[in-house]
């Protein structure tokens, strides 16, 4: 009976993956980050509260993800491409944590993203590694 047992489990565990890259398919090779070149803090008239604002960038299936971490209001958001066309271009949103920016497909690196808001104006560029 036990080595029946010994035996089943060494069946289960010749099926697990060998080596990391084969525990990571579906996941594509390159690895973007993102370079925040500016990013100045305003003093806004109407609210004295003060902004934070991170992002973390992921390229899954050929689309990028660029992740919010905070909150800011009243925020305009423009995302461009090597070529200088916007791909991304939004207006007055409410930026919060979770929030997820999707650019398919992520080929044309590098993007620049521009954040415009009374609070923050943050200037970054994703690269790929």
């Amino acid at each position: 009976m036990k080595s029946v047992i010994i035996a089943a489990a060494l069946m289960a565990l010749s099926i697990l993956p060998v080596n990391a890259k084969a525990a990571n398919f579906g996941m594509d090779e390159n690895k973007p980050k993102i370079i925040i070149t500016e990013e100045r803090e305003k003093t806004p008239a109407r609210s004295p509260d003060d902004y934070y604002l991170d992002m973390d960038v992921e390229s899954i299936n050929n689309t990028l993800c660029i992740i919010f971490t905070g909150t800011l209001p009243d925020a305009d958001i423009t995302v461009t491409d090597d070529l200088e066309n916007i791909v991304v271009n939004l207006s007055s949103v409410t930026i919060t944590t979770g929030m997820t920016l999707f650019i398919t497909p992520d080929n044309c690196y590098p993007y620049e993203i521009v954040i415009n808001s009374p609070a923050l104006y943050i200037v970054g560029q994703i690269v790929d590694e």
